[in-house]
């Protein structure tokens, strides 16, 4: 069999991996998300300030770009009456918005501006879309494991 046909191949079933494996990343880190999602209490906060901050980014040895990033500080109350402001990062906020907040009930300094994606129907939505990426990604991989065995042979 030919040298560059394999090689075609097996950099087609490494894609197909990394397709299959990359969901698998993405909600293993929105796992603590949803965890806290699914404990916390919500309130809707009002932005009362937005700070931006320019922090320079190295790209490799010589690019650097700047990048910003803006942290809205919140203000809301509580189910108890208590209440907190606190600073979250966000994008897209503007000062006078109202925005839903996630809290701990009992730390409600720990807090979390809340994302479509905690919503039942944003949690179906997004496992859906990475679901249909694992099953590319073993498509792609099994295809190409299954081309490579048979002109091996």
């Amino acid at each position: 069999m030919n040298s560059d046909l394999i090689l075609v191949f097996a950099g087609t079933l490494v894609l197909g991996i990394v397709f299959l494996s990359w969901p698998l990343v993405v909600l293993y880190q929105r796992r603590r998300y949803w965890e806290f999602a699914h404990t916390a209490s919500s309130a809707t906060a009002l932005v009362t300030d937005v700070r931006e901050v320019e922090r320079s980014i190295q790209h490799g040895e010589y690019a650097r770009s700047l990048q910003k990033f803006r942290y809205p500080m919140v203000k809301f109350e509580t189910r108890d009456g208590r209440i907190v402001e606190k600073e979250l990062p966000a994008e897209e906020v503007e000062v006078g918005q109202e925005r839903t907040v996630l809290y701990d009930p009992l730390d409600p300094e720990e807090a979390r501006l809340a994302s479509p994606a905690s919503s039942p129907v944003g949690s179906f939505l997004q496992g859906a879309f990475l679901g249909c990426i694992m099953l590319f990604g073993f498509v792609v991989a099994a295809t190409s494991l299954l081309i490579l065995i048979l002109t091996a042979a």
